[in-house]
């Protein structure tokens, strides 16, 4: 099992615009049937405007094949579009869950 974490520096003052696009995404994937369990955390102390999508996976091909096929939809792509503006820069980190 892995743990994607997707770590977002959101520009000042934008948190609220980040999390409510990011909302509006996950309900068009969960009324249109489609399904990314993800937690979404901000940050209580610094670094501040720090926004983390974290994910479990079953392998890295699973976590591939998935970042592969929604990425290449309309849909996302729409989204990121209108996500970019939010960002100040990001990170991605993949762990290996031992226990």
């Amino acid at each position: 099992m892995i743990l994607v974490r997707d770590i977002f520096r959101i520009r000042f003052g934008q948190m609220k615009g980040a999390l409510a696009s990011l909302k509006a995404f996950s309900s068009d994937l969960t009324e249109s049937g489609e399904e990314f369990p993800m937690r979404v955390l901000t940050d209580v102390t610094g670094p501040y405007y720090t926004l983390v999508l974290e994910s479990t996976f079953e392998n890295l091909a699973a976590w591939e094949s998935m970042s592969h096929s929604e990425m290449a939809t309309a849909k996302w792509q729409e989204w990121y579009k209108n996500f970019l503006p939010f960002l100040e820069d990001g990170k991605r980190e993949i762990f290996t869950i031992e226990l």
